[in-house]
């Protein structure tokens, strides 16, 4: 069983009760790099909590902010990009490396990945490629259902450490906040966004709201300053925190969405996780082949799959290239695998009614 070590109240996360020996960390070792990082593993990680708490307490601000129809459609629009940010920069490129791009659009989506708060480029990573996935909700996960509903959704962020899956040594969550992905670290400018991603993330917050004072004095009768506050950053922000914690209950949930193939987790496709999800809706597809560019796998499921058609036209212009994807072979084969297994449980469930 996971087992987790001093449990925080919700909101807490700016005060350690004890002091971890570095000695007990077991995550990549020989990846923890401060000379290439240049931060404090203790600051980086209350400042990350910082951003998370902020955005949740943003929609108290629309008493003062009001509401405008036009300011809907800019917050819904200011929210795809920040999801795209997510689904396709932080998940598919840094995290899986599905395909391969320009300098300066690697630069450029580190930076909107970095905007769409949900951690630093290379602790997103480091959680997501060398934790969940080999552990997908069994023990070692740090963020599965089969832990619980409210540990899933939030609670794992407040967490100092969990173990590895034979439970022998603890992994610090903090630590995984130093690690640094081999494919990037010549690139100084994606170790700048390594080193001050947190800062970057909490200071957008008080300069959002100074760029919000300044179109208020110059268009008064469109916007204002708080309403630029909270319909283009907070809420956006808030958002895009939501739909991905609610992917780890959802999307790992036996009672939603649908399965495709045998990925040996609980993963779940959904068309209607669309809205908050982005192109990730499709999560059995990805735990089938996690290192693939695109996740919707069947016709109607491509329909949706935003990001893999992008990346098809960025293709054409030579922004990016090597995209990986499954062969139509490969797919039909896990499918019809996945089919046969579950007609031959199904058998067996009769035959034990009977």
């Amino acid at each position: 069983m996971l087992i987790l070590d001093s449990e925080r109240p919700l909101f807490y996360g700016f005060q350690w009760a004890k002091k971890i020996e570095k000695e007990s960390a077991i995550f990549k070792v020989d990846n923890f790099n401060k000379d290439t990082l240049g931060v404090n593993e203790h600051f980086i990680y209350k400042m990350s909590r910082l951003g998370v708490m902020i955005s949740v307490l943003s929609p108290i601000c629309l008493f003062w902010a009001g509401f405008r129809w036009e300011w809907l459609v800019a917050c819904l629009i200011v929210h795809r990009f920040l999801l795209w940010g997510h689904s396709m920069c932080l998940h598919t490129y840094f995290s899986h490396g599905a395909f391969k791009a320009k300098r300066w659009f690697q630069f450029f989506m580190g930076c909107v990945g970095t905007m769409a708060h949900l951690g630093s480029l290379n602790a997103y990573a480091g959680i997501h490629v060398n934790v969940h996935h080999p552990n997908a909700d069994k023990d070692g996960d740090a963020h599965s259902p089969i832990h619980g509903f409210w540990h899933a959704f939030i609670a794992w962020r407040y967490k100092e450490h969990f173990t590895n899956p034979e439970g022998v040594k603890p992994v610090r969550v903090k630590s995984v906040y130093n690690w640094v992905d081999p494919r990037f670290k010549n690139y100084p400018e994606i170790r700048f966004l390594w080193r001050y991603g947190f800062q970057m993330q909490n200071l957008s917050f008080p300069l959002a709201y100074l760029l919000g004072m300044v179109l208020e004095y110059y268009f008064p009768a469109h916007i204002t300053a708080m309403a630029f506050f909270v319909y283009i950053k907070c809420l956006p922000c808030l958002a895009v925190q939501l739909g991905l914690l609610s992917i780890n209950v959802m999307g790992h949930s036996d009672w939603f969405g649908y399965k495709s193939f045998d990925s040996d987790d609980n993963s779940r496709n959904s068309f209607i996780a669309f809205l908050i999800w982005g192109s990730t809706c499709f999560h059995n597809n990805h735990h089938m082949f996690p290192k693939s560019a695109r996740t919707g796998l069947s016709f109607w499921e491509t329909c949706f799959d935003f990001d893999y058609l992008g990346l098809k036209v960025l293709e054409k212009f030579g922004v990016v290239w090597g995209i990986i994807e499954p062969s139509k072979e490969r797919i039909e084969k896990e499918r019809e695998q996945y089919r046969v297994a579950e007609n031959k449980e199904l058998y067996i469930d009769l035959d034990s009614a009977a």
